[in-house]
């Protein structure tokens, strides 16, 4: 989620909701590793 730091400025207003969707994808991530570690279990 590097890319979007090479957007240009007029992204700027946007940067709330990119920030938002990492957080999301940091709460949805936990779970996808449980969800993996017990199927190669």
């Amino acid at each position: 989620m590097k890319t979007y730091l090479l957007l240009p400025k007029r992204f700027e207003l946007k940067k709330p909701i990119l920030v938002h969707l990492t957080k999301v994808q940091k709460r949805l991530a936990q779970p996808i590793e449980i969800w993996r570690s017990k199927i190669e279990s």
